[in-house]
Order: structure tokens, then sequence, then C-alpha cells
């Protein structure tokens, strides 16, 4: 009998090169190894205030054995490069600290019409950037 090989060890994913925007549900990897996913934004209407709004999905990864406390981590949404309002309907003040090996998806909800959508996500270690047509 041929002995076998243990499989091949996965080599972890490199960091995201800083500056680089990517498209809706790429990831992106900070150089702690947490990671960043923005869902595809929809358009919609505020149930509350009638105004047109874009619903983001991001979801959150602690990949790192320090909590990742929220508070840490910005959100700016643009429309064709300008700075749009985030709404108080999104989980805006989501605080509870993202434990060691879990994940946490937000609702990030932006007071704009459709167009060109931008989100960058500042964290401790690194900025995440989004974009695409919404």
């Amino acid at each position: 009998a041929q002995p076998t090989r243990p499989p091949a060890a996965t080599l972890p994913t490199p960091p995201t090169p800083a500056g680089a925007t990517l498209t809706f549900e790429q990831l992106w990897v900070s150089r702690d190894g947490n990671t960043i996913v923005v869902g595809v934004p929809t358009a919609g209407i505020s149930a509350l205030t009638g105004e047109s709004m874009i619903q983001v999905p991001v979801t959150l990864t602690n990949n790192g054995e320090r909590d990742w406390s929220p508070e840490s981590t910005g959100f700016v949404g643009t429309l064709n490069n300008a700075p749009i309002p985030e709404s108080t309907e999104g989980d805006w003040m989501y605080r509870s600290p993202i434990v060691p090996h879990t994940s946490v998806t937000l609702t990030k909800v932006f007071m704009s019409k459709p167009g060109q959508f931008g989100l960058k996500v500042s964290t401790p270690n690194g900025m995440a950037s989004f974009a695409g047509q919404v």
C-alpha cells in the first residue's frame, strides 16, 4: 500500500489590497483576518417617511481571537460619489460585540434614490469599499 499524504494546509486568505473597491457580494479581508461582505443593495420606499431608500445587508465576520466592537466600525454611503445620509431605520445603533468566530449581518439603510451606490466600511484594521449599481 502507498503511504497517504496529509491534506495540504489551507492558506489563509490574503488581506484585500488597500484602496481596492469590490463589487457587492465579494469578500473583503482585513489584515487581522476579519471579513466583510456587502450584499446586493435594494431600493425601496420608507414605511415611516415615504422617502426613497437603499437597504444594504452587511455581514461582519470576526475570525480573530478578540471581540470586534461595532462602535469602532463606521459606514458611509454614497450615491454617484456624493455622501448620502444613513437612516435610523437600519441597524445603525447595533452595539453588541461580535465575539470571536461569529458573524453578524446588519441591515444598513440610506436615504437615497437608486443610482451608482458605494459603501465604505471603516474598521480599526482597514477600510472596505464596495460599489455598484442599485
